[in-house]
């Protein structure tokens, strides 16, 4: 459903998208400063926002997300906020502002909500993740400019997303991957990092072993024998815990691909 304009139903450039548990779907409306609720059919329910810096007003809507209790909580990138409502749309409050300070943000992109409550935010330009309460209290932060773990580049961290037991999906566009961390640590943890195959033209392809007292693995893929489950057709190396160089000869017309391990061009 949808289409261009600024009526019931219209958009003009939607960004972000979240459901919540009766099925409600919560689209957030950029250009138009708002958010529309709809049934999961598609029909429109209501709608709340509109231009400037007041308590439910927008100057960028971008990301939106939805807790256990419908809590509909909005990230506004122009004015470097997140705004909490009720299911239909009543402010309830918000935090943020421009800064490097604890819960402040320079560029709030992404945003998720665990099952205990904890709100994620992306804040891409610091490349840092901060995290608060369901009530804006401020828990932790996490994250630095680089290519290593935990660490995110120029344009990310920026897509975010966490499941039933609480890990947390990042995406994080510059270095071509995602990152998992284990959000209930005292200090999120990274589990590992997941990386598309990368052709067999490298030199050599480095990998660090996770966890560092256990056996990671890395696979071999052939593409040219794929026969669509990449078990048959692969090779399958073990690994104990510190780095693992293979050589161009080992590569062959392989595909890398990791497995429980940390993978380093």
């Amino acid at each position: 459903w949808g289409s261009n304009g600024n009526g019931n139903g219209q958009f003009a450039l939607p960004h972000s998208i979240a459901v919540d548990k009766l099925g409600n779907v919560y689209v957030g409306d950029t250009r138009n400063q708002r958010v529309q609720k709809f049934d999961n059919y598609g029909n429109f329910l209501t709608k709340w926002g509109s231009l400037g810096i007041g308590n439910g007003q927008f100057g960028e809507v971008f990301g939106v997300a939805v807790d256990g209790n419908g809590y509909v909580y909005v990230t506004d990138r122009q004015n470097r906020a997140v705004q909490k409502f009720d299911s239909n749309g009543v402010f309830v409050l918000k935090w943020g502002g421009y800064g490097s300070a604890d819960a402040f943000f320079a560029d709030p992109q992404g945003i998720t909500v665990d099952a205990r409550g904890g709100v994620y935010v992306t804040d891409v330009s610091q490349r840092r993740i901060p995290t608060v309460t369901s009530n804006g209290q401020f828990l932790r932060k996490w994250g630095a400019a680089g290519q290593e773990n935990g660490q995110f580049e120029f344009s990310g961290p920026w897509g975010v997303a966490v499941d039933g037991k609480g890990t947390l999906y990042v995406a994080d566009p510059t270095n071509n991957r995602v990152q998992i961390f284990d959000s209930t640590a005292a200090k999120p943890t990274l589990l590992t990092i997941r990386q598309q195959p990368q052709p067999q033209s490298i030199t050599n392809f480095r990998f660090v072993s996770e966890p560092a007292t256990g056996i990671g693995r890395f696979g071999l893929d052939n593409p040219a024998a794929d026969d669509g489950d990449n078990i048959s057709n692969s090779k399958t190396f073990a690994i104990t815990p510190g780095v693992y160089t293979i050589t161009q000869a080992e590569l062959a017309n392989w595909w890398v691909s990791a497995i429980d391990c940390t993978p380093f061009i």
